[in-house]
């Protein structure tokens, strides 16, 4: 099993530092004798974190926690205004986009041209399209399916 903690610093409208003595959200798996890794809001970053968190689990070396540090963009909920942040910090959490870098660097290293990456977004677009489609069009589950998969 593979946990990934997207710890965007925030607790709907307090920063953590605020009710956590320790900002580390990997560092609470310690206490279940769990691997963990905390990362920096990088691809190649969390590619590689991910990469050893499944080698520890496919050779049954038990779970690990992937604390992923980034920066939250959007308020808690549709309509948070996060009046509780200036604006400023807003956009600076926005210009520290890893996709956005990553896709530069391919770019500016010619590993992909403007052209391809279209495409493979265009490619992503149609199948998050067909997979919304495929469960529109879905029967909606049996009641008695509710709970499966269900831990508690």
């Amino acid at each position: 099993m593979i946990y990934v903690c997207e710890n965007n610093g925030w607790a709907e409208f307090s920063p953590i530092k605020i009710h956590m003595l320790n900002e580390d959200i990997a560092a609470r798996a310690a206490v279940y004798n769990m691997s963990a890794e905390s990362v920096a809001n990088d691809v190649f970053d969390i590619y590689e974190a991910a990469e050893r968190a499944v080698k520890r689990a496919r050779q049954g070396d038990g779970p690990t926690l992937l604390e992923v540090k980034c920066n939250r963009w959007y308020g808690h909920f549709v309509g948070d205004g996060q009046r509780y942040r200036g604006k400023e910090a807003v956009q600076e959490a926005m210009s520290d986009d890893c996709l956005k870098r990553f896709e530069d660097d391919l770019l500016n290293q010619k590993v992909i041209t403007k052209k391809s990456m279209a495409a493979i977004e265009q490619q992503i677009k149609d199948e998050i399209a067909a997979a919304v489609d495929f469960a529109r069009n879905s029967p909606a589950p049996e009641a008695s399916e509710l709970a499966q998969g269900l831990y508690v």
